[in-house]
């Protein structure tokens, strides 16, 4: 796992992309993409969405 890449507890994978619309944090559990809105939080919101995803 890099730096932008996160584990949930059932082993499930969640990253950060980037485009032109903004950042996205993508789960493998929840199989759905996540905006982040703002500048900067998406690696904080992606590993909170890794502590508490139960997927």
């Amino acid at each position: 796992m890099g730096r932008d890449d996160w584990r949930t507890a059932a082993g499930s994978r969640v990253w950060i992309e980037a485009d032109r619309r903004g950042e996205f944090i993508w789960c493998d559990g929840c199989r759905r993409r996540i905006l982040v809105t703002g500048a900067g939080p998406a690696m904080f919101a992606a590993r909170r969405h890794a502590e508490t995803c139960r997927r």
